[in-house]
């Protein structure tokens, strides 16, 4: 199991009966303070946002795997 995982279970036993809008919301603010931490400017931080959207509709792809319609890749194009 990988390191996230791992983080992400132990949050789901430290609020099980939280809203979860409201843990997204501390996990974006998390996000945010780690990247600032990182970052040494704004483009860069941009940077890492993108890597972490493009992580994150990764995972939201394969949660969603079996609702995803396929459309052709050249349909956007017309």
């Amino acid at each position: 199991m990988s390191r996230s995982e791992l983080i992400a279970r132990k949050l789901a036993k430290v609020a099980p009966d939280e809203d979860p809008a409201h843990v997204a919301g501390a996990i974006a603010i998390f996000a945010t303070e780690t990247i600032k931490r990182s970052a040494s400017n704004l483009m860069e931080a941009r940077a890492y946002l993108d890597g972490l959207r493009n992580g994150i509709d990764g995972l939201l792809k394969n949660a969603f795997a079996d609702d995803v319609e396929t459309v052709p890749e050249d349909a956007d194009k017309k």
